[in-house]
């Protein structure tokens, strides 16, 4: 059940990313206030999840780094945006953050 919760999250948080986006490019009001809306909704389900899990120092961290690399993806996979060969570096030290987190 927190593994559904984690990808809901996550889902969630990606939404929100996504009018984020729109919001920037389009300054349509709209957009900020749905990505306002699924925010909270996303704040909703991470409550849920530290709920389980009553470990905030590991599970807020990767839920950071997690909701990090999910932007990055939504930015390189639906917005072409260009990331630095250190970008890159970054993008790897958070995995491996992941990795030693969860180990």
């Amino acid at each position: 059940m927190l593994t559904v919760l984690v990808i809901f999250a996550f889902l969630i948080i990606c939404l929100g990313d996504v009018f984020s986006k729109e919001f920037s490019k389009e300054g349509l009001w709209d957009y900020g206030i749905f990505a306002v809306i699924t925010y909270a909704a996303g704040t909703f389900v991470w409550l849920q999840i530290l709920l389980r899990t009553k470990t905030l120092g590991i599970t807020g961290t990767l839920w950071n780094i997690g909701s990090i690399l999910a932007g990055l993806v939504i930015g390189v996979v639906l917005y072409n945006e260009q990331l630095s060969c250190q970008q890159w570096i970054g993008i790897i030290f958070a995995i491996a953050a992941i990795v030693l987190l969860t180990a």
